[in-house]
């Protein structure tokens, strides 16, 4: 669904990039995990109010955590190229 983003975290054509890069698989595998892990979504059913409401939106929204995934990993991305790791 996102192409242009999944291109540009690939191929890391944004920003100052250094010589050795973090392996994009396994950061994908971590941000997916963070994600699970900060909604509850290992959970039989989730305790906290970002939990709920999340449920409450993928119930209604089939894509929500392929857009939040995207961002999330956006945002790793950002953070790698502002600490210059």
């Amino acid at each position: 669904h996102m192409q242009a983003s999944f291109q540009k975290l690939l191929l890391k054509t944004q920003g100052m990039r250094a010589t050795w890069e973090y392996p994009f698989a396994t950061a994908g595998v971590n941000v997916s995990h963070m994600l699970i892990q900060l909604l509850e979504l290992n959970s039989a059913r989730p305790k906290t109010l970002p939990g709920i409401n999340f449920v409450r939106m993928l119930s209604e929204h089939e894509d929500v955590f392929d857009i939040l995934y995207c961002i999330a990993f956006e945002m790793m991305d950002a953070q790698w190229l502002a600490m210059r790791a």
